[in-house]
């Protein structure tokens, strides 16, 4: 029951919500008015620990997409030139922003606008969408029963619908994707669950330090409650309105659009997958009921049904909720499934970040060059990604969903290592941070190339040999001496042996952090001719300080015969000489057209203990 109901309440003479207590099941009945003020302080409590709109700030969400529309146009005006060429109208999209017809002058406003402001103009309007209802049982004394949210009855309390919460826009539920889990009940990955997902597992953040205020944080302390927790709590007797229920009449146009039973083949039809993913509520909270059993849909979903939308119309806005999946998928609280845990602290340390690395021209640089290596036809698209995926290579021609859970699973890698589930509390990593909005930035490139139908001129071929990489987690690389040698390892796997140069071990290792190295990658083993390190399956990129390299171009080099010895050679000068083996010569040769490779760098020199290629 509802606080802002108390009043009628009282009016009937009884309190009909039941809490749940920590362990899921009911509590007893509470009929007394002290119990009834109480549960109602203690709920307020809890409503406003989660009161702010979970996700990017709009104003977030604005300047990534903005910096990815300047990108576009900066490195391919023709691309450009397409994306604001497109005139399309989607009906399909809801009323927000300048198309709330409630502003007059708003709609001719909005229709004025051209193709990329439209776009970026929609992006944090994805928050606001009313697409998903949420209905209030109220019932009465004991009952479980049920009535048409949409009507006046005379003879029952009325059930209430409804699309915001406090500020915050029920939409928001269906912008997780739930990596933690693993392999989702309906999807690849399922969306937001509390019982059924993550939501209930592995909370740290009690709801007491969420809350705003003096008051707010002591009632908070009374419930004991976890932020997630206390949110599920809160919607108990609540439910999705979904097809298949009684009295839907398209309230939530969201679950219908981003559910795609076919892919598994369990669910016959959208109807009976919707019935399963949402059960209805009762007055009080039961096991198996409502909110906290549901499982909300993921947000690679909603960027495949408005991709498809937009290949079908041409409106430019229908993009907007394809970057905001990206920009939201990038933070590792929504990779997760967690409300809690310092979500909320964690959005708000990215918005203050996010400006400054927008105006970074070096951060600008480092996502061209993401995109760069993107740009290409995966001879092998993924129909679904693992976990440790994350180590792949993008490309063009991947769906737009793969495209989303690609970036989070780089989002729910930091969540588990950099920041370890946040167990120990609250930090911020500017580094871990600042990645994961460059891989969003460049995502949100390389969606728009994709729409603006851009191919690849001289598409990279896969190498005659398979490449032989190692990943790895750099986060956990460290330097240790074993026997008597200094050593970069990662838990039990060694990468590098620096023998008794202790100093050259710690120099390799600060430069694999700066640049996230994953994977370490050979021709020709044992005893490799070529040694190189890739992130995320691209080149590293940009440079740091103190570093021993030495520059060439990738578009001059080409293999010579140089006295009975194959090399790699520029002009007059050689960058690697490979001896006898004209077949290890030819695969690095391709391996640096590949990745676009334009320095090979030295720790150590002469007989340098360590050597990589960057861009």
């Amino acid at each position: 029951m509802r606080c802002r109901l108390l009043s009628h309440v009282k009016a009937l003479g009884f309190f009909s919500r039941v809490a749940i207590d920590r362990s899921g099941s009911r509590a007893a009945y509470v009929g007394n008015r002290q119990s009834i003020l109480l549960s109602c302080l203690l709920v307020f409590a809890l409503l406003v620990v989660y009161s702010p709109v979970f996700g990017l700030s709009g104003e977030g969400h604005k300047l990534v997409t903005q910096k990815a529309v300047n990108i576009l146009k900066a490195t391919n005006s023709t691309l450009y030139t397409t994306l604001t060429s497109f005139r399309g109208q989607c009906p399909e999209l809801p009323v927000a922003g300048l198309r709330n017809p409630a502003v007059g002058p708003s709609i001719a406003l909005y229709n004025a606008l051209p193709a990329d402001a439209k776009l970026i103009q929609e992006v944090p309007e994805v928050d606001h969408y009313n697409d998903l209802e949420f209905v209030d049982v109220e019932g009465g004394i004991g009952s479980g029963g049920r009535d048409d949210p949409h009507k006046d009855e005379w003879d029952a309390i009325d059930d209430e619908p409804h699309y915001t919460e406090e500020g915050m826009n029920l939409t928001a539920f269906n912008h997780f994707i739930d990596i933690k889990k693993g392999p989702g009940l309906f999807d690849d990955y399922d969306g937001y669950a509390y019982k059924k997902g993550s939501g209930s597992k592995d909370q740290y953040q009690k709801a007491s330090e969420a809350a705003p205020s003096s008051i707010a944080r002591l009632l908070a302390k009374i419930t004991g409650y976890k932020v997630d927790e206390g949110i599920n709590w809160w919607f108990n007797d609540e439910y999705v309105h979904a097809p298949g229920q009684s009295w839907y009449r398209g309230c939530s146009p969201a679950v219908e659009r981003y559910s795609f039973p076919a892919d598994r083949g369990i669910y016959r039809t959208v109807q009976d997958e919707l019935k399963a993913r949402f059960p209805v509520a009762n007055s009080t909270g039961s096991s198996g009921k409502g909110i906290p059993y549901s499982v909300f849909m993921p947000v690679d979903n909603m960027a495949r049904y408005w991709y498809g939308r937009f290949e079908a119309t041409k409106d430019t806005a229908t993009l907007g909720p394809v970057m905001h999946a990206i920009q939201d998928a990038s933070v590792p609280h929504h990779a997760a499934g967690y409300m809690g845990n310092w979500h909320d602290k964690y959005e708000e340390a990215l918005g203050r970040q996010i400006p400054v690395w927008m105006a970074d021209p070096s951060f600008e640089n480092e996502v061209k060059a993401l995109v760069e290596s993107w740009s290409r036809n995966d001879p092998s698209p993924p129909t679904r990604l693992n976990v440790g995926d994350w180590t792949k290579q993008p490309a063009l021609n991947w769906r737009v969903d793969q495209l989303v859970t690609w970036v989070a699973l780089n989002a729910y890698k930091e969540y588990a290592n950099t920041y370890n589930h946040f167990q120990n509390g609250y930090r911020f990593d500017t580094n871990s941070a600042r990645n994961l909005t460059k891989l969003a930035t460049a995502m949100s490139v390389l969606v728009l190339k994709k729409a603006t139908g851009f191919v690849p001129s001289q598409p990279v071929q896969p190498v005659q040999t398979s490449e032989d990489c190692i990943n790895f987690d750099p986060l956990r690389a460290e330097v240790k001496q074993i026997q008597g040698s200094w050593k970069i390892v990662v838990g039990d796997m060694w990468l590098l042996d620096f023998g008794a140069n202790e100093s050259e071990a710690r120099r390799a290792l600060e430069i694999i952090k700066n640049y996230r190295m994953n994977s370490q990658c050979f021709v020709g083993r044992p005893d490799p001719s070529m040694v190189y390190y890739l992130v995320n399956g691209a080149a590293p990129t940009g440079a740091m300080a103190g570093e021993d390299c030495i520059g060439f171009n990738p578009a001059n080099i080409e293999v010579k015969q140089v006295q009975g010895s194959w090399k790699i050679v520029e002009g007059s000068h050689y960058i690697m000489d490979f001896g006898t083996n004209e077949a290890e010569a030819r695969l690095a040769f391709q391996l640096i057209k590949k990745y676009g490779f334009t320095c090979i760098c030295f720790v150590g020199r002469p007989g340098p203990s360590f050597v990589y290629f960057r861009k």
